[in-house]
């Protein structure tokens, strides 16, 4: 990845967001797909997450994600702020790169996730969205069943549950279609 979005990049985001970014910060690391990924700046001191489907497949999965975004409220959510969906397309996202992302975990937060995730698991799936389950891509179960000490460190589980992991996820069915 450059440190210098191509003109391209440019031109989706200044149609995105209705007006031209003044600072391009490339991320990097990052992410579960390839994907390109830029904090942009406004000239008003405002920020932008910015995301770009560079290869057919990942603008597909993007048009979905600005789906969801459109779709799906909640404020375990960030704000889309912006979307063009051109040749390559782009969605622009409230910047949280300030936020506090554990761990260490800070006290009350653990409760605040667990209050949060509940507001997830009691949001409605639109019809269009495929179960994560259903989807047969994941294995990161299977990862931390092999060396759980990595996620116990987070702390996020009983002592009780110290003892291993199920060699398979839990069935997650406390979504509810619209």
């Amino acid at each position: 990845m450059t440190s210098t979005p191509t003109p391209d990049l440019v031109e989706a985001v200044s149609v995105a967001a209705q007006r031209a970014p003044i600072s391009w910060s490339s991320i990097t690391g990052r992410g579960y797909t390839p994907a390109e990924r830029w904090v942009v700046a406004f000239d008003d001191g405002t920020r932008a997450f910015a995301k770009f489907g560079t290869t057919e497949l990942v603008a597909g999965w993007l048009r979905r994600e600005q789906r969801a975004y459109a779709e799906i409220a909640g404020p375990f959510m960030p704000r889309m702020l912006g979307w063009a969906d051109g040749q390559i397309p782009v969605l622009l996202l409230e910047d949280l790169s300030d936020a506090y992302w554990p761990p260490p975990w800070r006290t009350g937060q653990i409760d605040r996730l667990l209050a949060a995730l509940d507001l997830v698991a009691a949001t409605p799936c639109p019809d269009w969205a495929t179960p994560i389950g259903d989807l047969g891509i994941f294995d990161g179960w299977s990862l931390i069943a092999s060396d759980p000490e990595p996620f116990l460190g987070l702390e996020l589980v009983s002592a009780a549950s110290r003892h291993g992991c199920p060699a398979s996820p839990p069935r997650v069915d406390r979504c509810q279609r619209r």
